[in-house]
């Protein structure tokens, strides 16, 4: 979750899953997503090859990062 800021997601891979608060979306190649601040995301690699493009708008701060869920251990 960001509080600061909003962001925008263009799928340029396949396989990728994301889930934003209770939805989950399966977006193909050139899909946008927008993701407005204080919206819980989370973006997944079904594949190998898994990337988007990622655009922020707002105050980016590395530090406007509220974890909730890690699988990498990751706070």
């Amino acid at each position: 979750v960001h509080t600061r800021r909003d962001e925008l997601w263009v799928v340029l891979d396949e396989h990728l899953r994301v889930e934003l608060d209770d939805k989950v979306l399966d977006p193909k190649p050139g899909d946008e997503i927008i993701i407005l601040r204080n919206t819980k995301h989370r973006l997944t690699s079904l594949g190998k090859k898994a990337r988007v493009l990622e655009i922020s708008f707002g105050h980016f701060d590395e530090g406007d990062n509220q974890r909730l869920d890690d699988l990498y251990g990751r706070m």
